[in-house]
């Protein structure tokens, strides 16, 4: 299949105009070079709208320049037509879709795409014209299959080149272009667990023992057969349910594992916010209990004991007895004023001397006065001076424990700021950013759900297997109950063949799969080392996965990256076609590769050996790309390049687009 020409009409910015292709063998590519928003996706949607419709009918292509300048009620077509050559025919193919204005100033559609072609047969200048859909969708299906077009035309937003090893259908889309096909299409028609097989349609025919009681276990395990065969069909189905969910969550956890590549940087981060979050919350405590100390000291008796510590020691209150003013020891203990003047006035002493005017008692009594109490100040200074001598000693210890205590309060208050300016700096920086701990549980739970649907996959084929020895026992039963008849037994002989050659085809099918995996899988490694870097192995498994190891010996210096996600799919869409034209190499296979942007993610050395490779098995390039990578890779392939175009805005348009041929 080589597309000659895409002639356009009203495609969304692509407003009238026609490209033709290069179809040279030795100059394959084709070049569209265009800026953002200029239209090379619609380019490549316009090629599928024309050739599948159908899988882009929820869209509406109408040009948005046309619908300003209809009135309401007007109507206008959509017409995209395709020229292309496949095998010994030239085809027309041509889709339209009328479109109406309507009061709310937007158009829609009236009807779906309507196609229809044309074809010449070259040999002997035969016209066909073909106008029947069902017709019209075998023909194009004929020339590429409609699960396989996405493999080889990428318009990069409903089907990306990054995502083509992650297709559910890829087993079965390798089994197409490999023409394994025909072979499972025998082996369906063979095989004795199913109700449609030969096997199942030969067994009608046989004549069972006309017994009564044989003919009802006869019926009883026919019907158990049949139970059986509705519940075998039933599991794939099962499976193919948590392949497609295990297929949509290993996409989620590419996607997710990327993002965390991506901002590993905010794993720190977000590891030091939890760490200061732990460390404000601990010193905090610690500030709070200092402080509780510290208050319930201040608002004790000891305060009050340390204060007046203070002021005797600061007033030097101490020195006072030994002072000439105080230094006496006249003054007794206990004795006052009021008590020496009782004995004057009782005229005798406690020792029985008696008291009188100017007598020698007398006038000690009267001097004794002086020192008694309240006038005993030495004694009463004294008294003081021993008191506070005691409460000195352990007031120091009172000073030392609240300065301490007041010192580690300013020490954890200048720590725990430090900690809370440190998670404000971290916080800032965090912000916006994605929370990577939620993508890390994200992967976790991915990750469990895709091990638990593995699980019920395996289930599945156990209970598949369990099915199949289950109806192959019931077989043998319902044998048994047969007559042995010639009849009976030549269509016996029919039926173990059929089963033969179910067994003999399967194990062929099974061994060409392994064969063309293992093939597949060392081209697709090859091309890989070729397009990207030899310090890389590709494994394909049986599902046609691509993964990528590193090999022995070589340090992990690079991280996955979506550059290097569509290197590995592009040499693996390479692959496949260089093993496809090995394995069929009798009938015309060849297909054209469409893409948009494939090498935006990729570095510029990097798009040097893409682009040089990526014509080696393919009959038929064209790309739709920005001029940054163009100008990369234009030098490199100058000598396989036949047509280039440019696309430029239509004067004065804001949308629509007109594509030029460069000179």
């Amino acid at each position: 299949m080589i597309i000659k020409s895409i002639e356009y009409k009203n495609f969304k910015n692509l407003n009238k105009g026609k490209i033709e292709f290069s179809t040279d063998s030795e100059k394959k590519y084709t070049i569209i070079v265009g800026g953002t928003g200029f239209g090379k996706t619609t380019f490549v949607n316009s090629i599928i709208w024309c050739l599948y419709p159908d899988s882009l009918k929820s869209e509406n292509f109408f040009s948005y320049d046309k619908t300003i300048s209809m009135e309401v009620n007007d109507e206008e077509d959509i017409i995209v037509d395709i020229e292309l050559e496949h095998e010994n025919y030239d085809y027309f193919i041509s889709t339209r879709q009328t479109y109406r204005k309507q009061s709310d100033g937007k158009c829609y559609a009236l009807k779906n795409p309507e196609q229809s072609i044309m074809r010449v047969n070259r040999d002997v200048g035969i016209t066909e014209s073909i106008t029947d859909k069902a017709q019209i969708l075998k023909t194009i299906d004929k020339m590429l299959d409609k699960e396989l077009f996405p493999y080889f035309i990428y318009d990069g937003e409903r089907n990306k080149i990054e995502d083509v090893a992650k297709k559910g259908n890829l087993k079965k889309a390798v089994s197409q272009l490999m023409g394994f096909q025909n072979l499972e299409y025998l082996i369906k028609l063979m095989n004795p667990n199913s109700n449609s097989g030969v096997p199942s349609a030969i067994s009608m025919r046989l004549k069972t023992n006309q017994k009564p009681e044989i003919l009802d276990m006869y019926q009883t395990q026919k019907q158990e057969k049949n139970q059986l065969i509705a519940e075998l069909k039933e599991e794939p189905t099962g499976i193919a349910h948590y392949e497609n969910e295990n297929i949509a969550n290993q996409t989620s956890l590419e996607e997710k594992e990327e993002i965390l590549n991506q901002n590993s940087d905010i794993t720190d981060l977000q590891t030091s916010k939890k760490n200061y979050e732990r460390d404000l919350i601990t010193n905090k405590n610690s500030l709070n209990s200092k402080m509780t100390e510290i208050l319930a000291l201040i608002n004790s008796s000891q305060l009050v004991d340390y204060m007046l510590s203070y002021t005797y020691n600061s007033n030097n209150i101490g020195s006072l007895p030994s002072e000439s003013a105080f230094a006496t020891e006249l003054a007794v203990p206990d004795v006052s004023i009021n008590s020496i003047d009782a004995l004057i006035k009782r005229g005798k002493c406690l020792c029985g001397a008696l008291i009188t005017n100017d007598n020698d008692a007398y006038k000690h009594l009267i001097m004794q006065k002086n020192y008694a109490e309240p006038l005993n100040y030495p004694l009463q200074i004294k008294n003081l001076c021993v008191a506070e001598e005691q409460r000195a000693s352990y007031c120091v210890d009172y000073y030392s424990n609240v300065y301490k205590k007041i010192e580690d309060l300013s020490t954890l208050s200048t720590l725990v700021e430090e900690i809370q300016d440190n998670l404000n700096d971290v916080i800032q920086r965090l912000s916006g950013r994605t929370d990577i701990g939620q993508v890390q549980k994200d992967i976790n739970n991915l990750k469990t759900t895709i091990a638990h649907n593995e699980g019920i996959i395996e289930s599945y084929k156990t209970q598949i297997a369990k099915l199949e020895n289950e109806i192959k026992a019931i077989d043998q039963k319902i044998d048994s109950y047969v007559d042995y008849s010639d009849e009976n037994k030549k269509t016996l002989k029919m039926k173990k063949i059929a089963e033969e050659i179910f067994e003999y085809e399967n194990s062929i099918l099974e061994a060409s799969r392994t064969e063309t995996l293992q093939r597949l899988n060392d081209v697709v490694d090859e091309i890989f080392g070729e397009m990207y870097a030899h310090t890389r192995k590709i494994h394909i498994d049986q599902d046609y996965k691509v993964d990528i190891d590193l090999l022995d010996g070589v340090p992990d210096i690079l991280k996955p990256s979506t550059g290097q996600a569509t290197v590995k799919n592009l040499a693996f869409v390479t692959g496949l076609l260089k093993v496809m034209k090995e394995q069929v190499k009798n009938q015309d296979v060849n297909y054209p590769l469409i893409m948009d942007a494939p090498f935006s993610t990729i570095n510029e050395d990097i798009i040097q050996n893409v682009a040089s490779h990526l014509g080696d098995y393919s009959n038929q390039v064209i790309i739709a790309l920005m001029d940054k990578d163009y100008n990369i890779m234009k030098n490199h392939v100058a000598n396989y390049t036949g047509i280039t175009y440019r696309i430029s805005r239509v004067n004065g348009s804001e949308t629509d687009v007109v594509i030029k041929k460069e000179e």
